[in-house]
């Protein structure tokens, strides 16, 4: 089988039941995950970057947004493209769980400030907000250009600042909150030729220390720094 068609097929099983989703790749997959615990009952997440480029394919954004439902919260799913934003909605709705949609260029300030108030508006909190968006670079320093240095930039680096920078005032004021974003290994070592000082630059304020939040409450900033994760967009 070639390993496209291995992905889609082990991607087909991950909107299944939690205790059934790997039984047709027994010894290829991890152990099945417990029955969701509910430990974001009664929470508003945010889930920026929750859709697939490819409607019926799974990506991290899409997973995360789903097993966040299982766990009781009220999920917000944010991409730019409606299309694949219904698509995760679906998901998500056919298991029983919560969630509303919102378009949003996660890199442009005043869309992000907007959709953040909307999600305040409508639901009177946020508690978890996951920034799931990246992209990679364009080769070493003399081959990338410009272009993809700026778009590796305001990807990587602007769009987590702005999103803490617009969330925080929320959670502050509400006693707490989580932030998690998404970065890679790439930040930390050089893969496969690619510049990655857009990791790097965010690695500087992933703490709460660097974010200078408030010693009291309980924000919580954290990165999880991925190795090669195989969804389809990576074939």
């Amino acid at each position: 089988m070639e390993p496209r068609d291995r992905l889609q097929s082990i991607c087909k099983h991950v909107t299944a039941d939690p205790a059934s989703r790997f039984s047709a790749h027994a010894g290829t997959r991890p152990a099945p995950l417990p029955p969701a615990a509910q430990r974001l009952l009664g929470k508003v997440a945010i889930v920026i970057g929750a859709s697939s480029q490819v409607r019926d394919d799974i990506s991290i954004g899409k997973a995360t947004a789903i097993q966040f439902a299982r766990e009781g919260a009220f999920v917000v799913c944010v991409a730019r493209g409606e299309d694949g934003l219904q698509s995760v909605a679906e998901s998500i709705r056919a298991e029983g769980g919560r969630c509303d949609t919102i378009a949003c260029d996660a890199t442009d300030s005043a869309q992000v400030k907007a959709m953040i108030d909307t999600v305040v508006a409508r639901h009177g909190k946020v508690d978890v907000l996951h920034h799931n968006l990246g992209a990679g670079g364009g080769g070493g320093t003399v081959d990338c250009t410009e272009e993809a240095w700026e778009f590796g930039m305001k990807v990587n680096a602007f769009s987590p600042f702005i999103c803490m920078k617009h969330v925080l005032p929320h959670m502050i004021a509400a006693g707490g909150g989580s932030i998690i974003t998404t970065s890679s290994v790439m930040g930390s070592r050089h893969l496969i030729g690619r510049h990655n000082a857009p990791y790097r630059a965010w690695s500087g304020l992933e703490s709460p220390r660097q974010a200078r939040l408030p010693a009291s409450g309980s924000s919580a900033c954290a990165s999880l720094h991925n190795y090669p994760v195989l969804t389809p967009r990576a074939i």
